[in-house]
């Protein structure tokens, strides 16, 4: 068993030690069609434990801030790793900052709202209105409090543990937050929650839910999120992928078409920034055991057609949606094969749900379903395996 203790997620048994090492040099067979991912720069001690990564000037700097271990500090950074100016954030005391997100007007947000152990009830984002016009070195935040509805106990037991938190984007007057998931036995959701982007003090319930697959956690769990506003994509990001979302309705990131992209190597990557639709930056912490990471990187990805691959190789992927209770198929390549009649069955192989298929992107109602391992596949079986798929649905 992995464990896990602190926020840098050290994993200390030999055994894990020797897996990381080794996943950190697995080829990665289909991402150097679809993308370029390269090193720019290392980053200064000062982000050894980078979290968050944001730009108010389109990519012509970022700002970036450590977690929980390091100074009230902003720091402004070029494409070199240069500090071009170092920004305190002053009247707080510091908890666990782990994301960072910039609005239109260049205002920047800072999540305060690291929660390993699932038990805090001080959880804020702090706004620094125009932190380019900030006269001095130092700055005084507005706050935003607020409360997960959803959750009744500090901690909730092991199974419930999705009260952690790392990503956070600004859209439309709004602040987006999109959940670490620590559950054990993993359950791969992340949930969607929302507020103004606004100091007050608010009580947040999930509006969606997005399962980014099955485990281990260390593969699957959202470190950061970022969103590139023209055309709309939305990334959420791990420590070794991320996965894009388009054509969604309104700020309903999560209804969206779905791509996963798998990223060349394993490291902690806690940041991520959209400049465009194309052109990503991403910082991940340095890694002491390892030698690893502190690095700023740009990841530039090809047109949508090129990008979209099923991580399984065939083509399709099916996601779901906990909060809606419903279920999502995307095709990368949707041709006549695809399209037709697909039914849902549980292990027995009693059919359960039968539905159409006729574009790329179908979502359908998960219905009376219950907990439990499902199949999902085209009811004619010319398609032979490429067309089946087992997922999970959670309560």
């Amino acid at each position: 068993m992995i464990s896990l203790t602190g926020k840098r997620d050290l994993v200390h048994r030999p055994t894990c030690f020797y897996f990381l090492l080794m996943i950190l040099f697995l080829p990665r067979d289909n991402y150097a069609q679809v993308l370029r991912w390269e090193p720019l720069c290392k980053l200064s001690s000062s982000l050894k434990g980078t979290s968050g990564l944001a730009s108010i000037n389109g990519g012509a700097s970022f700002w970036s801030l450590a977690d929980n271990n390091s100074p009230e500090e902003l720091y402004e950074l070029d494409t070199m790793c240069r500090i071009l100016r170092t920004l305190r954030v002053a009247g707080i005391d510091k908890r666990d900052w782990e994301d960072l997100s910039a609005d239109d007007s260049g205002n920047l947000y800072i999540g305060d709202f690291g929660n390993n152990a699932n038990e805090r009830k001080d959880l804020r984002i702090l706004i620094l209105h125009g932190p380019e016009r900030a006269s001095g070195d130092s700055i005084i935040p507005e706050i935003i409090r607020f409360r997960y509805a959803n959750q009744r106990e500090y901690p909730p037991p092991v199974d419930q543990r999705n009260f952690d938190m790392e990503a956070m984007v600004w859209f439309d007057d709004s602040l987006h937050l999109f959940s670490k998931n620590r559950t054990e036995p993993f359950s791969g959701f992340c949930y969607h929650y929302v507020m103004p982007a606004h100091a007050g003090d608010y009580d947040v319930s999930p509006v969606d839910s997005f399962r980014t697959g099955p485990g281990p956690m260390l593969f699957y769990w959202i470190t950061g999120a970022a969103l590139a506003p023209s055309p709309g994509t939305f990334a959420l990001l791990s420590h070794d992928r991320l996965w894009l979302f388009d054509d969604y309705p309104g700020s309903r990131f999560l209804q969206g078409r779905i791509r996963e992209i798998r990223l060349p190597v394993y490291t902690q990557k806690e940041a991520i920034c959209a400049i465009d639709a194309k052109n990503w930056f991403v910082t991940d912490e340095y890694n002491d055991a390892l030698r690893s990471g502190g690095q700023l990187y740009r990841l530039h990805l090809g047109d949508a057609t090129d990008v979209m691959e099923s991580p399984d190789g065939d083509g399709w992927t099916i996601s779901t949606d906990l909060v809606n209770r419903s279920l999502a198929l995307a095709f990368s390549r949707f041709d006549d094969q695809c399209r037709g009649t697909w039914v849902i069955e549980d292990l027995n192989g009693h059919r359960l749900l039968e539905f159409a298929v006729e574009q790329a992107f179908t979502r359908i109602s998960a219905g009376t379903l219950s907990r439990g391992l499902y199949l999902v596949r085209k009811r004619s079986q010319t398609w032979g395996a490429a067309a089946k798929r087992f997922f999970w649905l959670a309560d």
